[in-house]
């Protein structure tokens, strides 16, 4: 859909589905069509319409994983992302996302370890460092998340291509933060 049609779209899509119930790509193209408006409930019902018909459909379970997570739904949004990985769709997406969902729901522990264990298949991936670190700093264990921000930097600038600037900068200034934690505790 061309920009600025979405609005247009949605009207023709919702007559589409009620003529051909049971096809998921109509279905599919709704939920795209509400998530970019915003309307996450009912992208969320369109999208779970999808799985009636594909039940392992990782796109939309995915989908599904962060829009419940986005809308607070967070014991959901788990289930969805467990569903991905028993599926091995998706894997390494989900798995990090199920990481961050039980941080959030108070097993930090749970989370962490999850994530650590997806980097020992993937030591290379600066995004999980910064996603671990990220965890790490939340649970107030500012050490940890100073050497898994030191490991993302240390892949970002090892690389035989100029690093992205920006995620540089956003390293650079965790790390700030995350050193200044560590200061402020070791003089308080």
């Amino acid at each position: 859909m061309k920009e600025g049609r979405v609005d247009d779209a949605i009207p023709l899509l919702e007559e589409l589905v009620l003529v051909d119930n049971d096809n998921p790509q109509h279905w599919h193209n709704l939920a795209l069509l509400y998530q970019a408006t915003k309307n996450v409930e009912k992208a969320i019902v369109c999208f779970e319409r999808v799985l009636v018909v594909e039940p392992e459909n990782s796109f939309v379970l995915l989908s599904l994983a962060r829009l419940n997570a986005d809308h607070g739904n967070f014991d959901l949004a788990i289930n969805y992302c467990d569903k991905l990985i028993g599926n091995k769709a998706e894997l390494s997406a989900a798995i990090t996302l199920r990481a961050q969902l039980l941080v959030h729901v108070g097993r930090p522990k749970e989370g962490i370890s999850m994530l650590q264990q997806v980097l020992q298949n993937n030591p290379m991936n600066d995004t999980l460092w910064f996603i671990l670190a990220e965890m790490q700093f939340s649970q107030g264990n500012y050490n940890g998340a100073f050497g898994s921000l030191v490991r993302c930097k240390k892949i970002l600038t090892s690389g035989s291509h100029p690093p992205n600037k920006d995620n540089l900068l956003m390293v650079e200034q965790k790390l700030k933060l995350v050193s200044e934690k560590i200061k402020r505790n070791l003089s308080g």
